[in-house]
């Protein structure tokens, strides 16, 4: 989940937000980046198909016509044992 951008931050009308991820093993990040698009109307993603037990870090920005913005600051998240409804 993230907040939209406020509009006193904004360079253009938002028309999507990029949601990167990547895993972390200890204090090296994965060169492997992966990301997700979504239109500007989504603030909150589930990402599937991670592996178990790995944390990502998980950054977004927002997009515009105009281009991409800077990127949140990067939140670590671990996911959980796999489960056969996953």
């Amino acid at each position: 989940m993230w907040e939209p951008v406020l509009p006193t931050d904004r360079n253009g009308i938002i028309t999507g937000y990029i949601v990167f991820y990547r895993p972390v093993s200890g204090h090296i990040v994965n060169p492997n980046e992966l990301m997700i698009k979504v239109n500007a109307s989504v603030t909150r993603l589930e990402v599937y198909n991670l592996e178990e037990y790995v944390t990502y870090n998980v950054s977004v920005s927002a997009s515009t016509s105009v281009g991409e913005g800077p990127r949140s600051k990067g939140v670590l998240e671990t996911t959980a044992e796999a489960s056969e409804y996953c």
